[in-house]
């Protein structure tokens, strides 16, 4: 895990970097707010860190029956949220670590990210463009339309601040929608920077785009973003995941992004995965 301050394009560790990688599979996503730090593995188990990455310690499973856990965020509540990639969700209510269902987002098996603004909307993402809705307060999933062409949708992000939710493809293409229960997507920034983008995150006031190989830019939350790279280079190997913002009303000013070293051949298969335009949702195996 390395950090940086908005403020700043320099990244450095955070503490003591990752918790030791669980068996089977390594860590998939990051979710936090400027105290709590939460990492979410395949397998399901969750680690978290409260101390500035210094030590982590073993937040709970998901569940321990299965894998192929994809995506987590946590809601202003403290309530987190896990997707897995056949569309099941789990909350653990105010972060305990006791987890229950969620409802289903949808069917198939390439179930990419899940997001939650501010008003409780929780929002889920296919590759195929496919995004589904439900409230922090039912298990019920619906329609919210189809971000876009292509099957290598790969992340969503949601906040507070611009009352929109925004989808991003492979190649750096992102769609934006109305938050809540609107079905109409826009283009909202075109193609760029090769097809192995792998992650998005948004305060309200930027969107951070990040791609496998650390490099990570940023576009104004505007009609029509402005995009620089202010934030430079997250590493230089290829196995970067995720990338999260601590959630706004926390003091905390620090931006995450997630490393996999030990694991750059699985982050390799599933970008190649995330990343092909064709009608095949078939998933890599976890190991």
């Amino acid at each position: 895990v390395h950090v940086t301050d908005r403020a700043t394009t320099g990244w450095t560790r955070y503490g003591q970097g990752t918790p030791d990688l669980p068996k089977p599979g390594g860590h998939s996503a990051i979710t936090g707010d400027g105290g709590s730090i939460f990492l979410l593995s395949l397998n399901g188990t969750v680690h978290e860190s409260n101390d500035a990455g210094d030590s982590w310690t073993t937040f709970g499973t998901v569940d321990s029956a299965t894998s192929g856990w994809v995506s987590i965020c946590l809601a202003y509540s403290g309530d987190l949220y896990a997707l897995r990639r056949d569309g099941t969700v789990r909350a653990s209510s105010s972060s305990s670590s006791s987890w229950s269902g969620h409802g289903d987002a949808g069917s198939g098996e390439s179930w990419m990210a899940i997001a939650v603004d501010d008003d409780g909307n929780l929002y889920a993402l296919r590759s195929d463009g496919t995004v589904t809705r439900a409230s922090t307060s039912t298990t019920t999933w619906s329609s919210k339309g189809d971000a876009g062409d292509g099957n290598a949708w790969v992340d969503l992000a949601a906040t507070d601040g611009d009352d929109h939710v925004y989808a991003l493809r492979a190649d750096r293409a992102i769609s934006r929608s109305s938050a809540g229960t609107s079905t109409t997507w826009s283009s909202w920034a075109t193609a760029d920077g090769g097809d192995s983008w792998v992650a998005l995150a948004t305060d309200g006031t930027y969107v951070w785009a990040l791609r496998n190989d650390g490099r990570v830019d940023r576009g104004t939350v505007a009609t029509t973003p402005t995009w620089s790279t202010s934030h430079g280079d997250a590493g230089t190997d290829s196995g970067w995941e995720d990338i999260a913002v601590p959630i706004p009303e926390f003091p905390s000013l620090m931006l995450q992004a997630l490393l996999t070293i030990a694991l750059i051949q699985v982050v390799r298969r599933r970008v190649a995965r995330r990343t092909t335009m064709n009608d095949d949702h078939s998933e890599p195996d976890d190991d």
